[in-house]
């Protein structure tokens, strides 16, 4: 007896929002949402091509070639009527819905500070790296803060975001790395961040780091952060999007996050 095929579907997580947020998200554009939306309004694929912009023929091809990703269907087809979108569309649409929607500001407030500085608190933990390798992440900066206040020399270069095996071997992660670009964030290969940080690491050697007004300068001092910092939309929150896009741009489509770059500016 031959075995059921897998069950398939769309999961998007999202932790930390509360539960009353406003944030309307961004006007992100994605070739297969677009194409699954506007198929769902009219009804064929005629309509769909014209309405965006395209053939026929290569509107029926990317839907297959979707639903060949997928391993599963995502149109019912009954001759006589419109075409409809079966369950695995729909959890899809509903999914990208509400992952806009819960798109949350990076940095809530900015802080005045004695100095004359302002100051915003930049979250950029990513939950799928697991509890460890937080802890161990503060442990560093705790460690570097403490030995410089002890009157010790100490270098603490923040590296950009790596695509390491040990993070491109998670299919979420790799697929959010991926489509990071889309919101103004830049992945870095390996061997490009071991040769910047280790020309940032002789740098510090022959220039020991300036007398800083706050610990905390230390650690954002020659920060090589590849636009994380300044992204608009807390990480984690953007993460399933940035994947969604990710598959997109893998599979060779043009997805487009023009909206959700320029909101992030104006955050």
């Amino acid at each position: 007896m031959a075995n059921p095929p897998p069950r398939r579907g769309i999961h998007l997580e999202y932790r930390f929002a509360p539960d009353d947020a406003k944030q309307q998200g961004a006007a992100l554009a994605n070739p297969l949402v677009d194409l699954l939306r506007t198929l769902r309004d009219s009804g064929s694929i005629s309509a769909t091509a014209r309405a965006l912009g395209s053939s026929y023929r290569h509107t029926w091809g990317a839907l297959k070639q979707w639903e060949a990703t997928l391993g599963a269907p995502l149109v019912v087809w009954v001759k006589g009527q419109n075409a409809r979108l079966t369950p695995l569309a729909e959890r899809l649409l509903w999914a990208e819905t509400r992952a806009r929607s819960r798109l949350a500001p990076h940095i809530e407030a900015l802080v005045d500070a004695a100095d004359g500085q302002r100051w915003g608190v930049v979250d950029a933990l990513v939950i799928e790296q697991g509890p460890n390798y937080a802890l161990a992440k503060r442990l560093q900066q705790w460690r570097a803060t403490v030995t410089r206040a002890d009157g010790q020399p100490v270098v603490f270069n923040v590296a950009p975001s790596t695509s390491t095996q040990s993070v491109v071997k998670n299919p979420a992660l790799k697929a959010g790395f991926d489509g990071a670009h889309h919101f103004g964030i830049e992945v870095f290969e390996p061997a490009t961040t071991v040769a910047l940080m280790a020309a940032l690491w002789v740098h510090d050697l022959r220039h020991p780091a300036p007398a800083f007004n706050h610990p905390l300068d230390a650690l954002t001092h020659q920060a090589n952060h590849g636009g994380l910092w300044r992204a608009g939309y807390l990480p984690r929150s953007a993460m399933p999007l940035a994947a969604l896009l990710g598959l997109t741009d893998r599979m060779g489509f043009s997805a487009d996050a023009s909206g959700a770059r320029s909101s992030a500016r104006a955050s």
